[in-house]
């Protein structure tokens, strides 16, 4: 770990507890306990980065990660946050005027797409469907590509392409209109995220008491 962790003179937990989350969950499931925290324990220093990159967390000196299972290594203590998640295909109506509703996944290969990479990673994350009992992908054509998922919304709203997002991320603009669901019966529930930490005969007090506050606010 970064540093050692440590109880202060009063026996209270301290010392720094590095995390690094995907940044969408980490607004849903860090930001909301860190005052809680800090007003708590502030013998506690919390040290946060927010990225999508996929790396190790361990070798990168952090604690505690929360990210999507599929990307958890096996040797990781896993627990499961919020529930499952769905990704689901979505256009802006103006989009939709010019240029139609796809009916099928497969349709997409003829629509303008905006599709989103792993930093990292050279080629665009695939279009994930299930029918028929199995999942299967499709790569769209990607007339842009991006690193942010930000601004993948941003452009759909736009009306720059068809866009593959995570439900919950989209429901305000589609309740608001700016957006419209696409393909929603080839859409299926996966396993969400996943709070992770390295399995320990003795873990560091303050690591527990954020593991236990993040937990303890999960809906």
């Amino acid at each position: 770990m970064a540093l050692t962790q440590s109880r202060d003179a009063a026996g209270r937990p301290a010392g720094t507890v590095r995390i690094v989350s995907f940044r969408s969950a980490g607004e849903k499931f860090i930001l909301p306990v860190l005052a809680d925290l800090r007003r708590n324990f502030p013998e506690i220093r919390l040290d946060i980065t927010f990225d999508d990159e996929v790396t190790d967390p361990v070798a990168g000196g952090f604690d505690i990660a929360v990210r999507i299972g599929e990307v958890i290594g096996q040797d990781m203590v896993a627990v499961p946050l919020g529930g499952e998640l769905r990704q689901i295909a979505v256009a802006s109506p103006d989009y939709i005027a010019r240029h139609g509703v796809p009916k099928t996944p497969r349709d997409l290969l003829s629509h303008d797409c905006i599709c989103w990479r792993w930093p990292g990673q050279q080629h665009p994350f695939p279009w994930e469907f299930y029918e028929d009992g199995r999942w299967f992908s499709i790569s769209p054509p990607a007339g842009i590509v991006v690193n942010d998922r930000r601004a993948v919304l941003q452009l759909a709203t736009q009306g720059a392409g068809i866009a593959f997002c995570i439900e919950d991320t989209v429901l305000h603009l589609i309740e608001a209109g700016n957006l419209v669901p696409l393909l929603l019966e080839w859409s299926r529930p996966f396993p969400g995220f996943f709070l992770s930490y390295s399995q320990q005969r003795h873990m560091p007090a303050a690591n527990r008491v954020v593991i236990d506050a993040i937990r303890a606010e999960c809906p």
